[in-house]
């Protein structure tokens, strides 16, 4: 199945994420790989767009619904990371139901590393799938 999108959004003027699988491929027995589109707009003044993989998602559904289950908050950092560690996520929860998200996006050979952070109250910032 292609064209499964996922977008992690904010604030209508904060960081959006959006993911869109355009390629999967049978690699082994008991995992696909994932061809991704991944577009980090940060503002209006810089988009960055590039090709991720992942292996039938690398636990991203699992890592959000982590998160959810979290809300009364967490020490640290919950990190998620696609195959080749070119789209990654950080979240932090700060104790006062407020939960930030860095959201990173690296080009071919780490050129160029774009960053977007929101902070947002628990249960208002959006993902759809």
């Amino acid at each position: 199945m292609t064209g499964a999108k996922l977008i992690i959004s904010g604030e209508p003027a904060g960081p959006r994420l959006e993911l869109e699988r355009y390629r999967r491929q049978q690699v082994v027995e008991y995992a696909d790989l994932d061809r991704l589109s991944a577009r980090l707009e940060v503002g209006s003044e810089l988009v960055a767009s590039t090709g991720v993989e992942t292996l039938g998602g690398d636990g991203l559904p699992e890592w959000i619904q982590t998160l959810a289950g979290l809300w009364r908050g967490w020490a640290g950092e919950h990190q998620w990371r696609s195959l080749e560690e070119d789209l990654y996520i950080t979240a932090t929860h700060d104790g006062l139901g407020h939960v930030s998200l860095r959201m990173t996006l690296r080009g071919p050979l780490a050129s160029w590393p774009t960053h977007g952070r929101h902070q947002r109250q628990f249960g208002s910032t959006r993902v759809r799938a």
